[in-house]
């Protein structure tokens, strides 16, 4: 939930299957191709929107809130490019699209293919939504083509998983290790000063639209009104 970006919406993440067994030095090339067309894809805010895929497949742990983001190391901007990326940015769905499709078809054991479907509260508009989306279905294709690369670093409690065939999750724990040697086109961050922001006691001259969310019935909002609807 990002409380400070006004009233939440709903947007669809997707999750796909793992890819069947791979050679790695070719599961290597394709995660390697998938980056570089990746970023070919994000036209605007290109280099702070690929940040934020790295930062989703390092952090530990769900990820709660985008701002969080901006916490994992591999994340080199502020919180503040994370915002205008999400609000202003540009990704070419349509060429993204493409890349995914041209992937192997993700499949279960038995060779059905699985597809699951989350949804989540996030972002101020559907725009920065669907950004969103494409970015967390990024973040997730690329642990399919990881996973012949990645290690087991399971939890002490946690069984050994079968060779080829580890859980996203134990893909994400060693994605961290695996990314200096995958190519990385974001370029660094231009050092800066931050700007002076608004002035003290001046009133916001922009402020930021609201959407429905679908709520229906009104919540309390103090804790006196709380205190009233109690039996």
């Amino acid at each position: 939930m990002c409380s400070d970006q006004g009233a939440p919406i709903k947007t669809k993440t997707v999750k796909v299957s793992l890819l069947p067994d791979t050679d790695p030095g070719e599961a290597f090339a394709q995660a390697s191709r998938f980056r570089d067309d990746l970023f070919d894809c994000l036209t605007a805010r290109g280099d702070e929107l690929f940040e934020l895929v790295d930062a989703l497949l390092c952090a530990d742990g769900p990820v709660t809130s985008p701002v969080d983001l901006t916490l994992v190391a591999e994340h080199r901007r502020g919180h503040g490019a994370m915002y205008d990326a999400l609000n202003r940015g540009i990704v070419d769905v349509p060429r993204l699209r493409q890349v995914v499709a041209g992937l192997p078809v993700p499949q279960a054991a038995d060779g059905r293919l699985v597809l699951a479907v989350d949804v989540s509260h996030w972002l101020r508009t559907p725009q920065a939504a669907d950004r969103w989306t494409w970015l967390v279905i990024a973040a997730h294709t690329q642990i399919r083509l990881a996973r012949p690369l990645a290690a087991d670093l399971r939890h002490p409690w946690e069984k050994p998983a079968e060779p080829g065939r580890l859980t996203p999750a134990r893909v994400r724990r060693g994605f961290r290790n695996l990314r200096p040697n995958l190519p990385c086109p974001a370029r660094a961050p231009k050092p800066n000063r931050p700007g002076p922001g608004r002035p003290p006691g001046s009133k916001n001259r922009h402020p930021a639209n609201r959407y429905d969310v679908g709520k229906t019935v009104k919540r309390p909002e103090t804790i006196a009104e709380r205190g009233q609807v109690r039996p």
